[in-house]
């Protein structure tokens, strides 16, 4: 049995997708002018924000616009995490999302996204520093699925087998990449075959 550690945003929910939704709407400029994030920093990058403007709609979205518990997680997530449950591994969730003013509906909505979706993992941590999950881990097998290219380098230091999700904003480095959370599932399944799991 594993420990497994999953980010929500960019790994299996459609953040910036949902987040361009909520722009076009609240800004009413066209939805092109909102488009899929090709930097981690795609709101000054693409976007034409401010961080400051940036981060009200980020408060404004969770508040009224249902963002981060509206939407499908991406294809593939929810036959794959059925397998990961099935096969006896524990599932943590650690999410960064505290947008200020709107942290407790945050949680509240992310909560809700999981249940909906049948995603019910071990437990879920708010915590910005994605090795707590060294720090709950109950076995010496921890693996992760992120996408941000610090939090990436942090866990790989902190001994975690991490696996990158291969978006634009985070290629081209030296990291273990899967294409998908389908893929990062295929992954595990070989490394507890490799083991005699």
């Amino acid at each position: 049995m594993f420990d497994i550690g999953i980010d929500l945003d960019g790994c299996l929910y459609d953040f910036v997708t949902k987040l361009g939704d909520s722009a076009a709407a609240r800004t009413g400029r066209p939805r092109s002018a909102f488009p899929p994030a090709l930097s981690w920093n795609f709101y000054c990058d693409q976007w034409a924000m401010t961080l400051e403007e940036y981060l009200e709609l980020f408060r404004e979205a969770v508040l009224h616009d249902n963002l981060l518990r509206d939407g499908a997680p991406f294809p593939g997530v929810t036959d794959g995490w059925a397998s990961l449950t099935a096969a006896g591994h524990r599932l943590w969730v650690i999410t960064d999302r505290s947008p200020a003013g709107a942290i407790a509906e945050a949680q509240d909505a992310t909560h809700d996204w999981l249940a909906e979706h049948n995603l019910a993992p071990h437990a879920v941590m708010f915590a910005r520093d994605k090795t707590k999950i060294c720090d709950v881990a109950q076995s010496d097998q921890v693996f992760f699925i992120e996408d941000r290219v610090e939090n990436v380098r942090a866990l790989r230091a902190a001994g975690v087998q991490v696996m990158c999700q291969r978006r634009p904003w985070n290629d081209g480095h030296d990291f273990d990449y899967v294409e998908s959370f389908e893929h990062f599932t295929e992954r595990i399944h070989q490394a507890s075959t490799l083991q005699g799991i």
